[in-house]
């Protein structure tokens, strides 16, 4: 039997949108933080053709304030703007727990406002985690991306 991921909430292209709660950044400000990569090699064609590749890779945010609690954030900026249906499976393979977020992101140039999401303070418990990202990229024309995945250890 599958359970769900409790606590989820979406901050994508500006705004809330799943269920759940988010958090502000800066309630995060002062406490140190773990960042890890995960599927970064994993890339794709662009729907505009003549562009960056499109990489569906995250990176996730851990803190030892907050044991068994990920942060992830995705998306990559792009030179020319196209939106992107994502679906972000987060399972913890040990406590056989897993949820699913499916949202609509921005991708445009530019460093922080280039577009993409965070998905913060997801309790997963400790234990191994895996990130099974899924997309359709919509521009010129609309193409699946990669599917994504990684695993990484939360304590």
């Amino acid at each position: 039997m599958r359970s769900r991921i409790a606590s989820v909430g979406v901050f994508a292209a500006g705004m809330i949108a799943g269920t759940g709660f988010a958090t502000s950044p800066a309630a995060h400000a002062v406490t140190p933080v773990l960042t890890r990569q995960v599927a970064m090699n994993c890339l794709g064609l662009r729907p505009n053709i003549v562009d960056l590749p499109y990489n569906g890779g995250v990176r996730v945010q851990t803190r030892a304030t907050q044991p068994g609690t990920i942060t992830v954030i995705g998306g990559s900026n792009s030179a020319t703007r196209y939106l992107t249906d994502a679906s972000i499976t987060i399972r913890n393979t040990t406590a056989r727990a897993s949820g699913t977020v499916t949202l609509r992101y921005l991708h445009t140039a530019g460093g922080s406002a280039g577009g993409g999401y965070t998905i913060r303070d997801v309790y997963t418990g400790p234990g191994r985690v895996t990130i099974t990202v899924t997309a359709i990229n919509h521009g010129v024309i609309t193409i699946p991306g990669p599917t994504c995945r990684g695993t990484i250890t939360v304590r």
